[in-house]
Formats: structure tokens, sequence, C-alpha cells
């Protein structure tokens, strides 16, 4: 599921929030 990509992308210094977007 998309709330995978997120926890990944903060380690690697991504913010979650900008994940989402991208994901959607």
């Amino acid at each position: 599921g998309p709330c995978y990509y997120p926890l990944k992308q903060v380690s690697a210094g991504q913010d979650p929030l900008v994940t989402l977007t991208k994901s959607e």
C-alpha cells in the first residue's frame, strides 16, 4: 500500500507529505 512509501521516503530524508502527494 501507499502507506509504506512515505515511511521509506522519511528514512531517505524526504517529507512524508511530499511523498503522499507524489503517490497520488
